[in-house]
């Protein structure tokens, strides 16, 4: 005889109330383990402690700490609210350590979101608030739907909650995205959303912490390159992975996409040669090390390079190797150390000769270049 889930899980939390034991034969895998590690805090599923509330100048304060990702998440909450279909639900996004920082409500969720304190303030750690979406991702990190009786305090069983955890670019947990709704409105489609709106803010965090770096943008698939498939990786002019979303860990599995580490270490392809590709071409091909093919393309190509020029010391900076001056300040510089392009500069200062060498490397490209400096600082030789 088949037993309905509805019928395992009433007889599971027959078990929790009367025996305290989380049966693994009678709940998925994530809400049975969810479920052990709220007795083994202490919890009892028949007396749910009251909810813990920050004060105003905390709530504020975690606000303010996390100015940029709200912003990102705020946005994204704007688009799930307009995605799910129906009545009676709410977005909220939360802090790492459970602080609920915003929520969009649907009008007819007041009554609910009421019922169960719900609001800008309330934490909503496992430990304390037992099987929940929001607090259940932060102690695992993973995406999980909590529906009805899942959750481990009856109080909560009219709300079906979905939830996914929102990365930042060290891959540290950075917040809890959360979709809730009564139970009566629960949707398939949901997690799916929640899930891609967190990608999109980890997205955002990367490009807004990289506005100033190389990005690159990979898949096997070349019509997926604007989509939340594609790998992202942030990389400094000289080819140094700086950051890399959970994409390109997935694309690139077996290799070192870690901060620190170089393009060649990751890709076949020579940096330079496919810095000078992505020159002329929207899109290349690109093999991994292990042998796998995409194809890339780069971002941030097209802003313009900023080259600040200070005042060079006494028988230092930028001069002509004929001798010829740069300018009132830019005096010779025999002997120095060359800047290793073709237009013959030589710098005895190696921030000044990195400068010359992504100068040469823009013109090349036919980047826009803005060269600031004082007058008589080499402006127009350079």
């Amino acid at each position: 005889m088949l037993v309905s889930a509805e019928e395992r899980l009433t007889r599971a939390r027959v078990v929790l109330e009367r025996r305290g034991i989380a049966d693994p034969a009678l709940l998925s895998p994530e809400i049975s383990e969810s479920w052990r590690r709220c007795l083994a805090a202490g919890l009892d599923p028949r007396k749910p402690p009251p909810l813990d509330v920050v004060d105003d100048a905390r709530l504020r304060v975690a606000r303010q700490e996390r100015e940029m990702l709200r912003r990102l998440a705020l946005a994204e909450m704007q688009n799930l609210y307009h995605q799910i279909a129906g009545t009676n639900f709410m977005i909220a996004f939360a802090a790492p350590d459970g602080v609920l920082l915003d929520t969009i409500a649907d009008s007819s969720f007041g009554a609910t979101a009421r019922a169960s304190a719900i609001r800008p303030g309330t934490i909503w750690t496992e430990a304390q608030c037992g099987t929940n979406a929001l607090g259940t991702v932060g102690a695992t990190g993973t995406p999980i739907s909590v529906h009805g009786a899942e959750h481990f305090f009856t109080q909560y069983g009219a709300l079906t909650c979905t939830a996914a955890p929102v990365f930042d670019p060290a891959g540290q947990l950075a917040g809890v995205l959360d979709a809730s709704s009564d139970c009566g409105s629960r949707q398939q489609h949901t997690r799916a959303l929640v899930s891609m709106a967190a990608s999109q803010v980890e997205n955002g965090l990367l490009r807004e912490g990289h506005r100033g770096d190389l990005l690159i943008a990979f898949h096997s698939r070349g019509e997926y390159l604007h989509t939340l498939s594609a790998g992202l990786l942030a990389v400094s002019e000289q080819g140094i992975v700086l950051a890399a979303n959970r994409q390109a860990h997935f694309l690139l599995q077996g290799l070192p996409a870690v901060p620190g580490r170089r393009f060649e270490e990751l890709f076949r392809t020579r940096f330079t040669v496919f810095l000078e590709a992505g020159g002329a071409e929207e899109r290349q091909r690109l093999e991994d090390r292990v042998g796998s093919a995409f194809v890339a393309r780069l971002e941030n190509l097209r802003r313009p390079l900023a080259v600040a020029m200070a005042r060079p010391p006494a028988g230092g900076g930028l001069a002509m190797p004929n001798g010829a001056a740069g300018g009132a300040g830019a005096g010779g510089a025999a002997g120095g150390r060359p800047g290793g392009g073709t237009l013959g500069f030589v710098a005895e200062d190696p921030a000044v000769a990195a400068l010359v060498r992504r100068v040469e490397a823009a013109a090349a490209r036919r980047l826009p270049i803005l060269i600031r400096g004082e007058t008589g600082t080499g402006k127009e030789q350079l």
